[in-house]
């Protein structure tokens, strides 16, 4: 027992260390996602700002008409005003030009700004000449040592749309436009943020000794910058100064393209400085899952001395009550849970001799009633399998009685209408034929159709269908008992109930076996059918004065499956499949009711049939 508890400690604290082990796990990604997307987050601020810039200003160099530089009536120097007002208050510092689609200065503020560069053979600026829009150059050489610009192209139209000029604003690199544009990164320490061109060349960074050169993974950038996605990846710190700090480290860049320039923000941070607050977290749940795996080796010895001996104890007593020794009682002398779970056991003991007692008392009576259903239910398979006999059976007399019927009457009447049309013929060709002999062939034609009609209401009345239960039950009253001298009634007291073919087709069924019961057995003088329709219900009486008969003898040779009684089976079993009852009063000598009580509101299903009759 005291292995199992260790066992068990070590197996919790190992699931516990194991579960902190994956919360920490995630939240140190979480830490770490959230550090950089925050950084990401930093350099795309960076580049909307620069972007917001330069689209700005590069909206005042597309304000410039360019019919006030080439319109030979144009006051050129009040256009060059306007240039010198466009570089107050932009970021080409530069200068400003306009230049003819051929790349010649038409005018400059201030003098010289253009340095002597063909503007037309700047690499990509094809693009402002042709007139599909503004471009922003890569850093761009200057002749004569000036150093290197970046140059922005706008191409000017003509009220008509045509393009007539190109201007044309130089940016200095390392003015103040980058240097404000990257003051909210100022106090990331160990980072640096640098804007680099589509060339890899780093147009200004938070190093200045970094601006002008080229970056590291240049290719990489430049993919960035093409395709317009931004990036965060971990990398080296491949071109480290020369004496300063020659090993490689690891360092995160966190990449975002500009959209108004072919430039993009790059923030380079130490892997360390990026990872501290998730450093931390792991070093916070490291020392966490020490503590709780020294406390759970200190809980692991307390229970095992706690707990081992009196859950011994109980354990015997268990297996006492497993091999039904319930003699002894349980006895364990502690005032804490372990004392109160041994009286519970305890007052188990008691009550499970006593229930066990009570189950072999139930199990002898169980017994008794499982052989009692079985012979209830055997009664009722052999009473099924003799009404479905009985069924096949009547269905084999219908048969035979519609065959016997067509046999004898049908077909001997249409043999002799056939005689009689024949003598008629015969008649007819020695121009005897005579009105009598007409109408006796009419005569045996009607009965003839009188005769299949008779057939036709035996196995369906149309009054059923046509007239409904009231006019059926009346026709089979006439057809039934009138011929037999048997005086009958009929009473529908209240409204009949309307109710489906179905219904109405079932309960037809079940006046017509008692009906066919009364003519055939009952030797009776006087019957009366009486409808009643109530609130929710539907009452069918039939009364007779016949001799009656023993209702215990009928339902004793039902059970046993004799021929006797399946007339009333068949009505029982109908008058379940509408959800009613069907009650029989009768004794010999003094006749029979029956009483048939039909739901007409019942919601749900019918409960199980009940096997006998009602009472």
């Amino acid at each position: 027992m005291r292995k199992r508890i260790t066992i068990l400690v070590v197996a919790s604290v190992l699931v516990a260390l194991a579960g902190m082990g994956a919360v920490s796990h995630f939240a140190v990604r979480q830490s770490i996602e959230a550090s950089l997307q925050g950084r990401l987050a930093l350099a795309q601020v960076i580049a909307g700002s620069i972007d917001y810039a330069l689209r700005k200003d590069i909206a005042m160099l597309e304000g410039i008409p360019p019919e006030r530089f080439f319109d030979p009536l144009s006051e050129v120097p009040g256009a060059v005003a306007m240039l010198e007002g466009i570089h107050s208050l932009s970021i080409f510092s530069g200068g400003v030009m306009v230049a003819d689609l051929k790349g010649k200065v038409a005018a400059e503020y201030p003098h010289g700004a253009s340095g002597g560069v063909d503007l037309a053979t700047i690499p990509g600026a094809r693009v402002a000449f042709q007139g599909r829009g503004s471009f922003i150059t890569s850093l761009h050489a200057i002749d004569g040592g000036e150093g290197e610009s970046v140059f922005a192209l706008v191409p000017l139209r003509k009220p008509d749309g045509v393009v007539a000029a190109v201007a044309v604003g130089r940016m200095d690199p390392a003015l103040g436009l980058f240097a404000g544009a990257l003051k909210p990164a100022s106090g990331m320490a160990g980072a640096r943020i640098e804007i680099i061109d589509q060339s890899g060349v780093i147009i200004y960074s938070s190093q200045p000794e970094r601006v002008l050169a080229h970056g590291d993974h240049n290719r990489y950038i430049a993919t960035l910058i093409a395709t317009g996605k931004p990036a965060v990846e971990q990398c080296h710190n491949c071109h480290a100064q020369k004496g300063v700090d020659e090993d490689r480290s690891d360092e995160i860049l966190v990449f975002t393209p500009l959209s108004a320039a072919p430039w993009g923000i790059a923030v380079i941070e130490p892997k360390d400085a990026v990872y501290a607050p998730s450093t931390g977290m792991r070093e916070a749940f490291s020392a966490m899952g020490l503590i709780i795996v020294a406390t759970s080796a200190l809980l692991a010895l307390g229970l095992s001395a706690s707990i081992v001996a009196p859950i011994d104890a109980l354990m015997k007593a268990t297996r006492r009550l497993a091999r039904e020794e319930l003699s002894e009682p349980i006895t364990l002398d502690r005032a804490d849970e372990i004392g109160a779970l041994a009286q519970s056991f305890e007052a188990m003991r008691g009550k499970l001799a006593g229930a066990m007692e009570n189950v072999r008392r139930y199990g002898v009576d169980l017994e008794q009633r499982v052989m009692d259903r079985t012979r209830e239910l055997d009664a009722q398979r052999r009473r099924l399998a003799k009404t479905l006999d009985q069924v096949i059976r009547a269905q084999e007399e219908e048969r035979m009685r519609i065959a016997r019927e067509l046999h004898d009457e049908t077909s001997q009447a249409i043999t002799a209408l056939g005689m009689s049309l024949e003598v008629a013929a015969m008649e007819l060709r020695k121009k005897k034929l005579t009105e009598s002999a007409l109408l006796e062939n009419r005569h045996k034609a009607n009965r003839l159709l009188e005769g299949i009609r008779r057939i036709i209401r035996d196995l369906r009345p149309p009054a059923l269908d046509d007239l409904g239960l009231e006019s059926s039950i009346r026709w089979l009253l006439a057809s039934h008992l009138e011929e037999r001298g048997i005086q009958y009634s009929l009473q529908a007291r209240r409204r009949i109930p309307v109710m489906d073919k179905g219904m109405e087709l079932r309960l037809f069924r079940v006046v017509q076996e008692a009906v066919i019961n009364i003519a055939r057995h009952s030797h009776a003088r006087n019957v009366a059918v009486a409808l009643r329709g109530e609130e929710d219900a539907l009452v069918i009486q039939v009364n007779d004065d016949g001799e009656g008969f023993d209702r215990e003898e009928v339902l004793r040779t039902i059970d046993l499956g004799e021929e006797s009684g399946f007339g009333l089976v068949g009505m029982k079993e109908r008058v379940a499949q509408v959800c009613g009852t069907l009650e029989i009063d009768t004794a010999p000598g003094r006749g029979t009711r029956i009483t048939v009580t039909i739901p007409i509101r019942k919601e749900g299903g019918c409960d199980e049939p009940d096997s006998r009759f009602d009472s």
